[in-house]
């Protein structure tokens, strides 16, 4: 009965052939048959092929993993940045805020709830997998904030704008709508919330209306180019003091001043969001492990 020949001889032979040495010597330093170093050596090729084969696919799928992590990295970092705020929230027909959409992100309301903020990437495959690998990672605390704070800002802004239009609406006696009778346009709710939105953020180019308000003969009132309101009869000029109370009475008011400071806490809570993902985007790899790489065996 032939004597069994163990694993550890035929990878002995395989290596002394990788390194040049004759089948014929290697059988006779066995003290074994050409035919059987030959097949020894054979079946330790195959399965040094078939590990080689192994490691580079489970490479390429590691490598393909890591890219879609890195990429919804790379969504999540350039979400985390402020919505304009100079625009007024646009609203349906019940006063109700319609969704704001803005990069990566979109913000929707719900009465009595309030805002509620989500990064296209939650939406991704690759999100679940991402939390997994950033279980511990501080960035999760960092995100919950910037939500939170995000948030706080858009109900300011809300807030802001719907004080512009009753503002408006007392100081004028007239309604915001769009009519052929006198009214105030929703133009200049939006003129006058910027108005307010400049002083709150002290940009150096924020200034009241004052002077720079016309009034044409038939009782229209324009800013530049936008058209404001239509007064009654004779009563160009007093809309136009009603209009600049409102402004006056914005700028400087709680409203205003809660925009500010919700508006700089937010974009605090931005900016130390998007530092702590921008350690694993420098990185270039996201540390630790999902039901994936389980799966790979890693």
């Amino acid at each position: 009965m032939p004597r069994k020949i163990s694993p550890i001889q035929k990878e002995d032979w395989f290596k002394k052939y990788r390194d040049g040495v004759p089948v014929h010597d290697i059988a006779k330093m066995a003290k074994r048959g050409v035919r059987t170093v030959k097949r020894g050596i054979e079946e330790v090729r195959r399965e040094v092929d078939a590990r080689s084969a192994h490691a580079e696919l489970l490479k390429d799928t590691l490598l393909r993993h890591q890219h879609k992590l890195l990429t919804t990295v790379e969504d999540v970092f350039s979400a985390l940045e402020m919505p304009d705020s100079e625009s007024p929230i646009s609203t349906d027909r019940n006063d109700n805020p319609v969704p704001i959409v803005f990069r990566g992100a979109n913000a929707t309301y719900e009465t009595d709830v309030g805002w509620n903020i989500t990064l296209n990437a939650e939406e991704k495959p690759h999100w679940d997998l991402l939390r997994q690998h950033m279980a511990r990672d501080p960035f999760w605390k960092r995100l919950k904030e910037w939500k939170e704070d995000l948030s706080m800002h858009l109900e300011a802004r809300l807030e802001l704008q719907r004080k512009a239009t009753l503002l408006l609406k007392d100081e004028t006696g007239l309604k915001v709508e769009l009519s052929e009778k006198p009214h105030i346009h929703p133009d200049a709710v939006k003129v006058l919330y910027q108005s307010a939105v400049e002083w709150a953020l002290n940009k150096k180019e924020s200034r009241a209306l004052k002077k720079e308000i016309t009034i044409l003969s038939d009782e229209q009132i324009f800013l530049g180019e936008i058209f404001l309101a239509k007064a009654d009869v004779g009563k160009g000029n007093e809309c136009r003091e009603a209009i600049l109370r409102t402004e006056s009475k914005l700028r400087g008011s709680p409203g205003a001043l809660k925009f500010g400071n919700t508006y700089k806490r937010a974009m605090d809570s931005s900016t130390k969001s998007r530092k702590a993902i921008d350690e694993i985007r420098m990185l270039g790899l996201v540390p630790g492990q999902c039901k994936v790489c389980r799966r790979l065996g890693l």
